[in-house]
Formats: structure tokens, C-alpha cells, sequence
């Protein structure tokens, strides 16, 4: 299970649950108080930290309790309190009966930590939270990512009902000449298209993995069909 199926999980039980999230934003800490703003938190790092700054984070967790879970280091569990972060971004999720100790959790990361709150978790790594708290369900969107991916390439195609049409595609002919430049611009499609599938559209999963194997050459027709991918996503 690879960390966007893992993050995935964790949002699945938080929406089932009903669970409170905290965003939070962290950076090594000379202070040693907690900026309390809103609920939730969301920790950031400046990039001119190592990651030696992130191991410290993980000992400051391992030290409060925190277990790991064993398919994603960067998710650990205390006591039914959830922690997931990547890099600079870190949320914590509980129900709302353990909001004390989740805040006294807080309070402790406080004292290596500056904390700032930024309020209810409505974005992570770039993906769109939305809730409807009375119905407990939750929805991931790319929205945004997928509208700059079909900025970034425009094509001339119509909005696409499927992913992907009918038609083997099949590689180039072998005396097709292919520049450098057009494949790069290949890649560069099947690596945004292959992000949103893992992230939250398995939709598309077969088609990119289709698309994929023309990676190393791709003749006019593949970057058609990738093109089309992205207006079906668009």
C-alpha cells in the first residue's frame, strides 16, 4: 500500500468516524508556547531545513506514544489519535471525546515546536477536503491540479465521455522520427494524469497504465489519447 492509499484510508475513517482534524503548521522552535487560533493544525517546515529536522519530528512523536503504522512511517497512531504528515505538512485527527488529550499531545510538541493553527483541514498535499459532517462523508478533489495540468497542455479536443476509446493504440512506426523534446512533453502528461489516479481518481488507472508504455517513444496518436485523458479529466 503506497502513501496516497494509506492517506486515502486514514481520510476514509476519519469520515466514518466523524473525527475532528487538526491542521497544523511547525518549524524548529526557540518559543515554547502553542499558537492557538482555530481547531485544527497545520505544521510547516522552511526548505532550508534537513531532514534532520523531520527525524527529530519523529522522535518527538515515538516519545508522546506514537506507533508507527507499518505499510507508512509518515502515518502513526496514539490511542485512536491520528497523525499523518508529509514533509511540512502535518494533520491530527481524533474524535472529539479525546480532544484533551490531543490537546495536551500539542501542548508537548509545543515545547520543541512553534504550532500555528490554521483552522478546519480543507487542503493536504494539494488535494481538496470537503465534508458534510451530518451524513459522515468526506470527498477528495483535484480540482484545481487537474485545471492547471489542462492549462499546461491545451488541445483542441472536445470533453471526453471515458478515459480511454476502444482502440489498441500500438507502438510507432520504427521509422518514425520522435524528438526529444515531444517525448519529454509525453512524459510530462503521464506524469500529472498518473498522480491524479493515484491520488484520487482510480478512473483513470487503467488508461494511464495503457498510456505508460509508450513512455521511452510516443508517436501523434498517444499524445492524443493522453490529451484526451486529460479533457475527460478537464
Amino acid at each position: 500500500m503506497d502513501r496516497n492509499q494509506e492517506t486515502q484510508r486514514v481520510y476514509s475513517v476519519t469520515a466514518q468516524s466523524n473525527q475532528v482534524e487538526f491542521e497544523n503548521e511547525l518549524e524548529p522552535a526557540i518559543l515554547d508556547e502553542i499558537h492557538r487560533q482555530r481547531t485544527e493544525r497545520f505544521f510547516d517546515f522552511p526548505e532550508k531545513h534537513t531532514p534532520k529536522t523531520l527525524q527529530s519530528v519523529f522522535a518527538a512523536l515515538k516519545e508522546l506514544g506514537f506507533q508507527e503504522t507499518p505499510q507508512e512511517p509518515c502515518i502513526v497512531i496514539r490511542k485512536g489519535i491520528i497523525c499523518f504528515f508529509f514533509v511540512d505538512d502535518i494533520v491530527l485527527a481524533y474524535r472529539k471525546e479525546m480532544k484533551g488529550e490531543a490537546e495536551n499531545m500539542a501542548e508537548q510538541l509545543g515545547r520543541r515546536f512553534t504550532i500555528k493553527r490554521i483552522g478546519e483541514l480543507s487542503w493536504f498535499l494539494g488535494i481538496h477536503v470537503i465534508r458534510d459532517r451530518k451524513r459522515r462523508l468526506l470527498w477528495l478533489s483535484q480540482r484545481s491540479y487537474i485545471e492547471k495540468v489542462a492549462s499546461q497542455f491545451p488541445n483542441t479536443f472536445e470533453r471526453a465521455d471515458t478515459p480511454i476509446t476502444e482502440r489498441e493504440l500500438l507502438p510507432p512506426p520504427a521509422d518514425l522520427k520522435v524528438t526529444r523534446e515531444r517525448q519529454r512533453e509525453y512524459q510530462a502528461k503521464i506524469g500529472s494524469v498518473l498522480f491524479i489516479a493515484i491520488s484520487t481518481r482510480p478512473d483513470i488507472a487503467f488508461a494511464v497504465a495503457r498510456l505508460s508504455r509508450f513512455n521511452q517513444r510516443a508517436g501523434e496518436e498517444h499524445h492524443q489519447a493522453v490529451d484526451r485523458l486529460i479533457r475527460y479529466l478537464y
